[in-house]
């Protein structure tokens, strides 16, 4: 177990290593690279790439892998501005909004663990299926017209520098770290995959 750790520890110091000199390279090139607007702006370009990785970190957790994440995103996100166009509140075309990826996940879990169909098989079909129910209510045109305190949540700021998008991330990413490590559902999760519980 010692051996599996330390193997982890050096992958970890080569990523880090790797993503230093990247940094060094690209602000020995340009000037702006390291001013904070800039280095805010580019959180925000990935804090929603990085809010839909931690759902997929809980599922690779257990040995699978779930190809719906980024239409499942898309789905729920035209709900949410559907719902907002017909005039209900903000935070319960939120909520209608969470409960579409609630309903996909439920559903691909259960074509998983009670049909036994391969995760990867499972989640493309769905995907399939997600994405064509998005361009079916979008018809395949951008959505506008959304109410300016909800822009606000994706283009907004925090103490007039902070993205609220980067805020969002990393308060759910601190969240799901206690989750997995510090409660019994959290050690479950490790279980399914037969993995050790990260201190």
């Amino acid at each position: 177990m010692l051996l599996g750790k330390l193997r982890g520890m050096k992958s970890d110091v080569g990523i880090i290593g790797a993503l230093a000199i990247l940094m060094l390279i690209f602000s020995l090139s340009s000037k702006y690279f390291l001013e904070a607007e800039n280095i805010f702006n580019t959180l925000r370009a990935f804090s929603f790439t990085g809010i839909s990785a931690l759902g997929q970190l809980v599922v690779v957790i257990t040995g699978c892998l779930d190809l719906t994440s980024g239409s499942v995103m898309a789905l729920a996100s035209i709900n949410t501005a559907l719902c907002l166009k017909a005039g209900i509140p903000i935070p319960l075309s939120i909520l209608a909004g969470l409960l579409t990826g609630t309903t996909v996940g439920v559903i691909n879990s259960f074509l998983i663990t009670k049909t036994k169909l391969n995760p990867v098989i499972a989640t493309l079909a769905m995907m399939s299926v997600v994405r064509g129910l998005t361009f079916i209510l979008t018809k395949a045109e951008t959505v506008y017209g959304l109410p300016e305190n909800y822009l606000k949540i994706g283009a907004g700021y925090m103490f007039k520098i902070v993205p609220i998008p980067v805020v969002v991330y990393f308060v759910i990413a601190i969240l799901l770290y206690l989750f997995l490590t510090k409660t019994v559902w959290g050690y479950e999760i490790y279980a399914v995959g037969g993995n050790d519980v990260a201190a």
